[in-house]
């Protein structure tokens, strides 16, 4: 039954109502079947931005992670969602990484918490490119260093940096020297030289 006895409903509250059903029907949470008619969660957001995403899962921890605690505006949760997409990942993997979670709690400790999330997003995303293996200069550094690197020798000691000139493929190789790991050093810069054809084949694959 909707609404009160003997009152007038309005064709806009019986379409609402309609669709609510309609999102009922098909398995969505109750919690946020509930916040649609507490008016707690718009039908929009709920029809167009959510019941697209089709894991349960995914839609559940989008909305109780990020919709529901930092309330965000409609053109917010947009670009919340674009960021998200952009990491690959399901919905449910990235929530749940430890960083994602700080990024969260820090956001709900601002003023602007659905604009400081978005911009510590932003922050996440450009990190995770750097890292991926599939970033070019990320896996050309892995190959070097796979075939260049003593023992001794820390990852942080071997880097690439590219040119700042973006039509020169050239690339300055840097390597930091310490009283301990001199002698380390000494043997990459000579594997360098002994296995030229396999640098020279990291540098000239894209």
């Amino acid at each position: 039954m909707i609404g009160k006895p003997n009152t007038k409903i309005s064709q806009s509250t019986i379409h609402k109502y309609r669709k609510i059903n309609s999102i009922r029907t098909s398995k969505e949470s109750p919690e946020i079947i509930r916040d649609i008619i507490n008016e707690k969660l718009q039908f929009t957001i709920a029809a167009e931005i959510l019941a697209p995403i089709k894991d349960p899962a995914d839609r559940n921890n989008f909305y109780f992670d990020i919709i529901k605690p930092l309330q965000p505006t409609r053109p917010q949760i947009i670009q919340i969602k674009k960021h998200l997409d952009g990491l690959g990942s399901s919905y449910t993997e990235t929530l749940a990484q430890p960083r994602m979670k700080k990024s969260i709690e820090k956001a709900l400790n601002n003023e602007y918490c659905a604009a400081h999330f978005i911009k510590l997003l932003k922050t996440f995303k450009k990190t995770i490119s750097k890292r991926s293996p599939e970033n070019p200069l990320r896996r050309k550094t892995i190959e070097l260093r796979n075939i260049l690197l003593e023992k001794n020798l820390k990852k942080t000691d071997l880097k690439l940096i590219p040119s700042k000139c973006k039509k020169n493929k050239e690339f300055t190789i840097q390597m930091k020297i310490r009283p301990g790991n001199i002698e380390d050093a000494i043997n990459t810069l000579a594997a360098i030289v002994s296995h030229q054809q396999q640098v020279s084949d990291v540098f000239n694959n894209d």
